[in-house]
């Protein structure tokens, strides 16, 4: 289940960084990004909420997701200025939404789940925040 919850929460970092790398999109600059998310969820000890560091190269081609978890897909998305708000659903009757706001060469955002691993439900908080580090490596 937790591997389960990683990889969706990842996706979800994934998706938010490159859904809005688009010219008509919030002002993002193209580069190396390096993202921090830290899962919440209830009755986890602050001690186990260790920060996940994931580094992305991100060009002006990256609108949508290169991988989606498999049975999961974005149902809305939203943009208003420079904040994307979006909502998903999964095949097992995970559901999930989130919030970013980028402001050129970082980003803070919120990832919400409700997973469903046979019948139990887990709520889980993921925060994000993130910053361009420097050009693409080639």
């Amino acid at each position: 289940m937790l591997k389960k919850l990683l990889i969706v929460s990842v996706f979800f970092c994934f998706f938010v960084l490159t859904v809005p790398a688009h010219s008509a999109g919030p002002i993002m600059q193209p580069g190396e990004w390096e993202s921090t998310m830290i899962m919440d969820m209830p009755g986890m000890p602050d001690i186990a909420k260790v920060p996940i560091k994931v580094r992305q190269c991100l060009t002006d081609k990256d609108i949508i997701p290169q991988k989606q978890e498999k049975g999961c897909n974005i149902t809305k998305q939203k943009q208003d200025g420079n904040t994307v708000t979006w909502e998903m659903k999964c095949d097992d009757g995970t559901t999930g939404d989130g919030k970013v706001t980028y402001a050129g060469s970082k980003f803070d955002g919120i990832v919400n789940m409700n997973i469903n691993n046979k019948g139990q439900q887990m709520k889980t908080k993921m925060k994000m925040s993130g910053k361009r580090i420097g050009d693409c490596k080639k």
